[in-house]
C-alpha cells in the first residue's frame, strides 16, 4: 500500500492505494485508489518495481506505484503529487506542507541524484534496455551490455525512491513515455533519468532521511531522531509510529 497527497496551494487531499482488490469506501480524511491489475498493465502501467516483488502471482505486473501512476494519468488535476510508502513515517502534519514551502514547484523531489554516463550494467541498470526480461541477472547483464536499444538515452540517473514528489509536468511525461513504450522501467532510474531528458527541474532533499536494509525491522531509527522537517525510512509498525508522532 502507498500514501499519495495531492497538493494545490497547500490544500492536500489523501489518497491511499490498496493493492488487494475489494471495496474500500472513502472517509473525509482519505480516498481509495483500487484498480484492477489487469486493466493496469494492459495500459502499459507496469514493471515500475521489481520482479521479485510478485511472487504470490507470477501474472501481476501492475502493483501499488503502477497503479497510482494510471490514476493520476487518466486523472492529473493538481500542481503536485507526494508518492509516499507504507513504510515512510510522517511526524506531523505539519511535515509536508514545510517541505512544499522550502523546496517550492521543482518538478522532482528524490533523496539524490546519481549518475550514469557510461552504461554501466551493474546493479539493476540491465533493465533499461529494452526486451530484457530474462529472470536471471547474470543473462540479463550479459545481454545489456551487447544491446544499446535503450528504453532512455544516456545519461542515467537513480535515487532511492520511498518517497518522492512529482509535478504534473512530471505525470504527463510519465503518461507519455507509457504511450510510446507500453511499459514503465523501475521506478529507481525512471523518476530522474525522464526529467532530466526532458528538462524538468531536480531538487535533491536532505529532509528525505531514507535507510537501506534488507532484514527491517520495525524501525531503524529512534524516537531521539525524530524531527518534524524530516521523513523517515523504515518505520512501519503503527504503535512505533503513533509513539514517535510530533
Amino acid at each position: 500500500m502507498y500514501h499519495y497527497f495531492k497538493n494545490k496551494k497547500l490544500d492536500y487531499t489523501i489518497y491511499i492505494t490498496v493493492d488487494a482488490e475489494g471495496d474500500y469506501l472513502d472517509t473525509d480524511e482519505y480516498k481509495f485508489i483500487t484498480v484492477n491489475h489487469t486493466e493496469a498493465t494492459k495500459k502499459g502501467f507496469k514493471d515500475s518495481l521489481l520482479r521479485y516483488y510478485h511472487r504470490k502471482d507470477k501474472k501481476v505486473k501492475s502493483m501499488a506505484l503502477d497503479k497510482s501512476l494510471y490514476y493520476f494519468s487518466k486523472y492529473n488535476e493538481y500542481d503536485n503529487y507526494w508518492l509516499i510508502e507504507d513504510d515512510v513515517f510522517i511526524p506531523s502534519v505539519k511535515t509536508i506542507p514545510l517541505l512544499d514551502r522550502r523546496y517550492g514547484d521543482s518538478d522532482l523531489l528524490v533523496s539524490s541524484n546519481g549518475k550514469n554516463e557510461k552504461g554501466e550494467m551493474g546493479w539493476h541498470w540491465s533493465l533499461m534496455v529494452r526486451n530484457n526480461k530474462s529472470r536471471g541477472y547474470k543473462v540479463k547483464r550479459k545481454r545489456a551490455v551487447m544491446s544499446k536499444d535503450y528504453y532512455i538515452p544516456l545519461p542515467w540517473f537513480h535515487s532511492f525512491c520511498q518517497v518522492v514528489r512529482i509535478s504534473n509536468k512530471m505525470i504527463d511525461v510519465i503518461k507519455n513515455f507509457v504511450k510510446e513504450n507500453k511499459t514503465l522501467i523501475f521506478m529507481e532510474f525512471m523518476f530522474n533519468t525522464l526529467a532530466f531528458h526532458n528538462n524538468l527541474e531536480v531538487k535533491t532533499v536532505e529532509e528525505f532521511k531514507l535507510k537501506y536494509d534488507d532484514e527491517p525491522t520495525d524501525s531503524v531509527f529512534k524516537k531521539k531522531d525524530i524531527r518534524v522537517k524530516n521523513l523517515y525510512h523504515y518505520i512501519k509498525d503503527p504503535e512505533i509510529q503513533r509513539r514517535y508522532r510530533i
